[in-house]
């Protein structure tokens, strides 16, 4: 794979690759996603980013983009973000 951005605040639940999503840690030192939960990423890149449930509440990328396709899926997650948390490194 391609070198890339490690941006300090990558959420660790993102899979490796240049697409991820931004976190925070709280004061236990647990990280959370800086995304709001809203679905809409997720509405836009249901296959790469992780699907909010009951037992997950973080946005985060499950796989990275292989296709033109999936990479139009990714940039229209991040374009819809309202917190601006998913990016491309």
């Amino acid at each position: 794979m391609e070198p890339y951005f490690e941006h300090p605040e990558r959420l660790p639940k993102n899979v490796e690759g240049p697409f991820y999503t931004l976190g925070e840690r709280d004061s236990d030192g647990q990280w959370w996603s800086m995304c709001l939960q809203c679905d809409l990423p997720q509405n836009e890149a249901p296959t790469l980013l992780a699907p909010l449930t009951g037992t997950n509440d973080d946005t985060y990328f499950i796989r990275q983009p292989e296709t033109d396709a999936e990479i139009e899926q990714a940039c229209r997650a991040m374009e819809v973000c309202c917190a601006s948390a998913l990016r491309y490194g």
